[in-house]
């Protein structure tokens, strides 16, 4: 996955009313997201990165900075598959799998 042109920046209390949806990959970093956006934070709109696969479970993405690199390809598989999963709930007719990387359903979902 090519990221070299992705940017990051800070969380800012605006960011409420830009997104349907935060989402935060550990508990640490919800609280921070509580705290900065103070008066604008609305619960209804935050939520665990985790929670997505495994609902109500609140379980932190693990940072594998100081581990070995397949750390690195564990946390890939598990923000890979809350991203399905946010794909599913909200889009959930779309083909899965083989279809849906086929030419021709891209190029609908792209022309969309």
């Amino acid at each position: 996955i090519d990221i070299s042109r992705q940017q990051a920046r800070t969380f800012i209390p605006t960011d409420f009313d830009l997104y349907d949806k935060i989402y935060a990959l550990a508990g640490d970093v919800l609280s921070e997201i509580k705290r900065i956006s103070g008066k604008k934070f609305d619960a209804a709109k935050v939520d665990l990165l985790m929670n997505e696969f495994y609902p109500g479970k609140n379980m932190d993405v693990p940072d594998p900075y100081y581990g070995a690199e397949p750390g690195y390809h564990e946390v890939y598989k598990m923000i890979d598959e809350a991203c399905d999963a946010i794909i599913e709930k909200a889009c959930p007719n779309l083909p899965k799998g083989r279809e849906a990387s086929e030419p021709d359903f891209q190029k609908k979902i792209i022309h969309k």
